[in-house]
């Protein structure tokens, strides 16, 4: 299922139930996108840094060049993700379009306990994708 430009609301209560079925977040930092809003955010929790990440949703082709930052789905991470959201969309006369929130246009991948892919952004895009892991 793919959510287009939710509400902040509505990512809060995103993120509020997909708490307790996510082991692992995935931080995708694609090539010109600024790491230093996550750095910040992962401050003090352990992370893992590969580089390139696979096709996902949203990604059809994989991305060699994207770093990928891997932590616990600790619940002090989830909530600065809800203090922050995942995007902000802002509607006027020109249409609605995304903003970067505190994160900056960083993806989101959350995994369940067999690293499978529940959820994931197109954070330029305002796009959420849920996944039936079982697919």
């Amino acid at each position: 299922m793919e959510l287009v430009l939710p509400s902040l609301e509505e990512q809060r209560a995103l993120l509020t139930s997909l708490r307790p079925r996510t082991a692992t977040l995935e931080w995708v930092v694609r090539r010109g996108v600024s790491p230093e809003p996550l750095d910040a955010l992962l401050d003090g929790f352990d992370t893992e840094r590969t580089v390139g990440i696979g096709p996902r949703p949203g990604y059809p082709k994989p991305d060699r060049d994207a770093a990928v930052l891997v932590s616990r789905a600790h619940r002090d991470l989830f909530a600065r993700l809800a203090e922050n959201g995942l995007f902000t969309v802002e509607h006027d006369s020109r249409g609605d379009r995304v903003s970067p929130t505190g994160l900056g246009f960083i993806d989101v991948g959350f995994l369940d306990d067999r690293k499978r892919l529940i959820c994931s952004t197109v954070t330029h895009a305002g796009i959420i994708h849920l996944l039936n892991p079982d697919d």
